[in-house]
């Protein structure tokens, strides 16, 4: 495994430019950016899978990479 610091710093490469096209992101200060990108977790979700259902309690907040949903 790599070490944590290079994780990170790989992350922050791959993630950040990402993240600043978010518009809530947009102005956002760059530590704060930094910290979301280490927090950062890849989910795949499939055609018909479902994000999360009407009634739930949120405790994520999804970005959406690629693709689309629909809200229903």
């Amino acid at each position: 495994a790599l070490p944590q610091k290079l994780r990170v710093e790989i992350a922050i490469h791959v993630h950040l430019a990402a993240l600043k096209r978010v518009p809530i992101f947009a102005e956002a200060q760059p530590g704060l950016l930094v910290e979301l990108v280490t927090r950062l977790k890849l989910q795949i979700f499939s055609p018909g899978d479902y994000v999360c259902r009407k009634g739930d309690i949120g405790k994520e907040m999804y970005i959406i990479k690629r693709g689309r949903l629909s809200v229903v």
